[in-house]
């Protein structure tokens, strides 16, 4: 095993030669290894530097013309000898076992492929008041790298448990897969942040493990030039430039951005500046972040503010015959000529015959590039199904499905139906669970022909009264914050809320309140029937509480006709009072799941009959009655709507969403107790969901839905 440290480094030759004279105090590891220092076409002496440093470590200097981190971090995937890559930057002071500490962990988990470690700032001096107030607050100590994850080895998600760029390790084999995205990080003064937090993420979305490792340790070089608001506003709105600027068409604009982040940013930097006048830094900390932050999203050069267009119905058909025309014979590799000529038998057949699926015509392209560029999309799915690799780059940077070249319609085509396909087995997200009954099966099948399927008996009248006892916390909890006036709905991503208008209780964290609903969600029968039905291993995305209080009817929202905006859902309702026809039930269009949603209708999220009569042979709509127990499963990609009445009952149900997709999970809790019996599972639906931040401890910052956010961030799909 070799392990190569690297550092990329621009024009800061003094804090490069502070960082190398710590390196030489190193403990030697038993492990062989070499540093790379990339040069990204400095003009001050940092070639003297690295000259100096000749002899005293394993040093192999290299020269990136391209100015930009991302452009330097390349080089050096390029240039590197080791097994692993060892990051760190030109202004850190790595501790002296912090080597060591890395190869440890790297022979105690031989299978990870990501290792994080703390960083501490160390400023320059004594830093000013100000600063030194909030210089604990989290958002301040990203702003300066600093990351801590307690003093345990404890595993990495890609997410709120991730690495940061100044003290990180790549495996090589995953290094060299998933290359740093060209638009993202500094460029110089200026540029874009995430680059690294992009590539850990894509590397954890690809089924990539990693851990935490406390004994590699680093400070981090915070000269007094930093410790300034002028430095903190370059870095926040810096942030806003590494943030998608994607919009649909129809999103009101002024000045190429939308009016309400004008609207937005102009209403926190005042608040800002009226909070710095009278205010300790804890007031005005908030505002000026969100500020600095819109400002970089509105002033952003990296993305074109709306989707790049579709080739029209006229322009596809002329492009794929000047494919076909302008096909080179010394080009000719099977899977991309069958892809050129969009043969979905032939990529088939060769995919099923075991063809390298990442292989390269010598314009650097791969059939991934062929199909999404033609608008093939059955095939570009089919490709990413047998393991094509998004990030895979041709030779001008581009990558097959990046959103600032893919318009967001094609790329919904292919999710859409990349969803629906059975994974090839080895593949990342691929089920390896063990064969389903005979009771799963037959439910899998029925709700793959309906949409939906009515289950009796599964729940015991014991479990049914827990349930109910369970629901009744809840009601409780949220009555009390309705007497307070605090309950009100403000917007759909908060933890529960009351909605007058609709006589509606909602909470959005419903294992919270109860541990047998959890249970519950991990029998056996469902999760065969949730993996056999998505083709992949499920997860949980969120568990809701909703009660129906009696109103008259209505058709806005969830009570009109609508399909909610993902791909393939299974998702669970578990009825806890009785629904009588006429009252206050679910209807659903029978088979409607299996239509593709066009991407101008999922900006709508409308399902109606009208539209299911134009593609479906026949339209039947299925009513959800039943007696409390009664269970319901049903793929919501499909036409729903509830009904409300002021002469029925009041309805009480517990929904439950699973997923492959864990780009919406929600985040929650679960009772301690029950979280240590589903940690001993072979396979835990809760796993993601328990790693992730609250989705209501987020700030509000979507103006489009979710799923179109997204589109272009492949690694939170496949």
């Amino acid at each position: 095993m070799l392990l190569t440290v690297a550092i990329c480094t621009w024009n800061r030759a003094a804090l490069l030669a502070q960082t190398l004279e710590r390196l030489t105090r190193l403990e030697r590891p038993a492990t062989p290894w070499e540093l790379l220092v990339v040069n990204n076409n400095c003009t001050d002496h940092t070639d003297a530097v690295l000259d100096s440093f000749r002899g005293r470590l394993p040093l192999r200097p290299v020269f990136e013309g391209a100015s930009g981190h991302s452009h330097a971090r390349n080089a050096a995937v390029r240039h590197a000898h080791g097994d692993y890559l060892v990051w760190t930057d030109d202004d850190a002071l790595v501790d002296t076992t912090w080597l060591r500490a890395y190869e440890r962990a790297i022979r105690r988990w031989p299978g990870a492929a990501v290792f994080g470690g703390p960083v501490r700032p160390k400023f320059e001096g004594t830093p000013p008041a100000w600063l030194e107030a909030i210089a604990s607050e989290a958002e301040v100590q990203s702003a300066f790298a600093g990351r801590e994850l307690g003093a345990d080895p404890i595993e990495l998600n890609g997410e709120d448990k991730s690495p940061y760029g100044v003290n990180f390790v790549v495996r090589m084999l995953e290094q060299r897969q998933f290359p740093y995205n060209p638009d993202l990080g500094r460029r110089h003064n200026a540029g874009a942040l995430c680059e690294e937090t992009n590539l850990v993420k894509a590397i954890f979305a690809a089924g990539g493990t990693g851990w935490w490792v406390p004994d590699a340790r680093v400070e981090h070089w915070i000269p007094i030039q930093r410790q300034t608001l002028t430095y903190l506003r370059h870095y926040y709105t810096l942030r806003g430039r590494s943030y998608p600027t994607v919009y649909p068409r129809t999103t009101p604009m002024l000045w190429g951005r939308p009016r309400w982040m004008w609207r937005q940013a102009v209403q926190a930097e005042v608040s800002y500046r009226l909070a710095r006048v009278s205010g300790h830094p804890h007031r005005w900390l908030k505002p000026f972040i969100k500020a600095s932050v819109l400002w970089g999203v509105l002033t952003s050069p990296r993305t074109p503010t709306n989707p790049p267009r579709s080739l029209s119905r006229y322009q596809r058909p002329l492009a794929r015959t000047w494919a076909r025309l302008t096909e080179r014979p010394h080009q000719n590799i099977p899977l991309i000529s069958a892809t050129r000529h969009g043969d979905l038998a032939a990529v088939t057949r060769l995919l099923a015959s075991g063809v390298p699926v990442n292989a390269q015509d010598s314009s650097g392209c791969s059939a991934l590039h062929r199909a999404v560029s033609l608008g093939y999309e059955e095939i570009a799915a089919s490709l990413l199904a047998h393991g094509a690799n998004p990030h895979l780059v041709d030779h001008k940077g581009r990558s097959a499905c990046a959103g600032s070249t893919t318009p967001p319609d094609i790329l919904h085509g292919i999710r859409q139906r990349y969803h629906r396909l059975p994974m090839r087995a080895g593949t990342a997200g691929a089920p390896l669970l063990p064969s389903a009954s005979a009771r799963a099966q037959g439910w899998a099948a029925d709700l793959e022909r309906r949409g939906i399927i009515k289950i009796t008996g599964l729940l015991t009248p014991e479990a049914l009264t827990s349930l109910r006892t369970d629901f009744a916390r809840f009601i409780q909890a949220l009555d009390e914050r309705i007497a307070r006036g605090k309950a009100d709905h403000k917007h759909y991503d908060e933890e529960e809320h009351w909605w007058p208008n609709d006589q509606a209780y909602v909470s959005n964290n419903a294992f919270k309140y109860s541990p047998d609903l959890a249970r519950l969600c991990c029998h056996d029968d469902l999760i065969a029937c949730a993996r056999l039905f998505l083709g992949r291993t499920p997860f949980i995305q969120r568990g809701v509480a909703m009660r129906y209080l009696p109103i008259a009817s209505r058709d806005n929202d969830m009570f009109g006709w609508h399909h909610d905006m993902e791909e393939r859902r299974f998702k669970m309702m578990i009825l806890l009072t009785d629904v009588e026809p006429g009252g206050q039930h679910m209807s659903y269009i029978l088979g409607s799941h299996r239509l593709f949603h066009p991407y101008a209708m999922f900006l709508k999220s409308s399902c109606g009959i009208e539209y299911c009569r134009k593609h479906l042979p026949a339209v039947e709509t299925y009513d959800a009655t039943g007696k409390a127990g009664d269970i319901f499963l049903f793929d919501s990609n499909g036409g729903h709507r509830g009904n409300r009445s002021d002469a029925a009952a009041t309805r009480d149900a517990f929904f439950v969403e699973y997923s492959a997709d864990h780009s919406e999970l929600w985040g929650g809790d679960i009772d301690p107790g029950v979280g240590e019996e589903l940690a001993r599972l072979e396979h835990n639906p809760f796993a993601r969901l328990l790693t992730v931040q609250k989705k209501w401890t987020l700030p509000v910052t979507r103006h489009a839905p979710s799923w179109v956010e997204n589109l272009s961030r492949l690694e939170r799909w496949l």
